[in-house]
């Protein structure tokens, strides 16, 4: 089982955050945000904050199997060259 966040694909790491946070109540969307707002004045990614915050209060996601990937298979043309599938 694997633990993730996720966001909308029009939606600030900031706004998911605060989403999430607000189905526990009020006080853990406070505190959540200012975590979040403090990891990212340190300097860190906003997907690590996001998973920090939401991990604390343990709001993350569980995925069962071996997760998401992005990768595309690689599909050899008849000559020897990769050619990429129409999608």
């Amino acid at each position: 089982m694997s633990d993730i966040i996720k966001r909308k694909l029009r939606e600030t790491w900031r706004e998911a955050v605060a989403a999430r946070l607000a189905s526990a109540g009020p006080e853990t969307l406070a505190e959540g945000l200012s975590a979040f707002d403090a990891a990212v004045g340190r300097g860190e990614g906003e997907a690590e904050a996001a998973h920090a915050a939401l991990s604390h209060h343990n709001l993350l996601w569980h995925v069962e199997g071996a997760g998401f990937t992005t990768a595309a298979p690689i599909i050899t043309g008849t000559d020897g060259r990769h050619s990429v599938p129409t999608v």
